[in-house]
């Protein structure tokens, strides 16, 4: 009970203090499908508490970095060891290169693993929020030998049951998801509106319930903030977790063009 208490219901208000937690970084291989290369990233993670008997990683979603995970750290971390990276491509994590095909699912439990071996911290039980949900089922399919629980938080576990269904044909019955066809489609284009101001892209997508994006917001084939264009200044959303605050102001999230440099400042 007091984990899903942590996980689901714990107090917003107290600032969290990201810099009183130790950081390494460990050197992956990747594979960069665009040019068929193999090259080496960097994840940067975050190692709490290593005489814990029990083994945590927490996986964050889009988009996100480990600090959104700060309550549940502050929750967790006198009773287990806890791992929190920033995923490829996030936060001080690097990213071979190529965005629209260098970063499934399995390459992010690749990435999990590599992780989780630098810190000799097998095995883990895998806790994702949203997205992060996803690369944790598929961390618990397929190295059961490194992950001996799964956690999924916002995202159900579904099973795969009947003939694959693609994007295209889902969107009219779930029109919050055609965003990803522009993501798909136009990849680039995406990559370059979101870099145009991060502030902007990080406020736009990071909602609450009582201050909600536009009815319009992620149903566009063509755009990802297109449905904030009368929208002069997106307000930041008061209530929430430091950590947030942190991303508003140093987190680069969507900087893939320089895959190789430090895409965050953080402390």
């Amino acid at each position: 009970m007091r984990f899903l208490y942590a996980l689901l219901l714990a107090p917003l208000t107290l600032a969290f203090n990201h810099r009183a937690y130790n950081r390494q970084t460990a050197t992956c291989k990747a594979l960069n499908r665009a040019t068929n290369t193999q090259v080496d990233i960097e994840l940067s993670y975050i190692d709490v508490n290593p005489t814990g008997k029990t083994t945590l990683i927490l996986v964050h979603g889009w988009p996100s970095i480990w600090s959104t995970w700060a309550r549940q750290i502050e929750a967790f971390e006198k009773d287990y060891h806890l791992i929190v990276p920033d995923l490829r491509g996030f936060g001080r994590s690097t990213h071979p290169g190529d965005v629209k095909s260098s970063g499934t699912l399995f390459d992010h439990v690749g990435d999990l693993v590599c992780v989780l071996e630098h810190a000799k911290a097998t095995p883990a039980i895998c806790v994702g929020h949203d997205w992060g949900s996803s690369v944790c089922y598929e961390a618990g399919r397929s190295r059961p030998d490194v992950f001996n629980g799964v956690v999924g938080v916002v995202v159900p576990y579904i099973p795969a049951a009947g003939s694959f269904v693609p994007m295209k044909d889902l969107t009219p019955w779930f029109p919050k998801l055609t965003y990803q066809l522009y993501f798909d489609k136009k990849t680039a284009e995406a990559v370059k509106e979101l870099d145009a101001d991060i502030r902007r892209s990080l406020r736009s997508t990071l909602r609450s319930k009582s201050s909600v994006s536009p009815p319009t917001f992620l149903t566009s084939e063509n755009d990802f903030l297109g449905a904030y264009k009368d929208v002069v200044e997106v307000n930041s959303v008061s209530g929430v977790p430091g950590s947030f605050t942190i991303m508003d102001r140093r987190f680069r999230p969507f900087r893939f063009i320089h895959p190789k440099k430090k895409i965050c400042d953080m402390e």
